[in-house]
């Protein structure tokens, strides 16, 4: 089946679960990310929001972060900086948004 997928350019879109998948490789980054705040998360963590427009050819073409949920910007900004250098597998679509919620703790 991937061969296959492959072979005509991918699927027409990617899955939530695809996108999970390469987005949990990034959990390291993000943990990075919230060492660089100076300030301890809420329990419940740091409700980021961020909207992504992903290309075709797998790269993000945008990132902007919808709600900060309260993280200070060195929080959010570096969030931002390591989703615009994530790389998605390529699929059939000229490009698709997201919404995608990340809770850093």
């Amino acid at each position: 089946l991937t061969a296959k997928l492959l072979k005509h350019g991918g699927p027409k879109r990617l899955t939530p679960s695809r996108i999970r998948s390469v987005l949990r490789k990034k959990s390291g980054a993000f943990s990075t990310c919230v060492g660089r705040g100076g300030t301890s998360p809420p329990p419940s963590g740091f409700m980021i929001t961020a909207a992504l427009v992903i290309a075709g050819h797998g790269k993000v073409k945008s990132v902007r972060i919808v709600s900060n949920g309260g993280a200070p910007r060195s929080v959010w900004g570096c969030v931002k900086t390591v989703l615009e250098g994530t790389e998605f597998p390529r699929f059939m679509s000229s490009q698709m948004r997201i919404n995608y919620p990340l809770v850093l703790r």
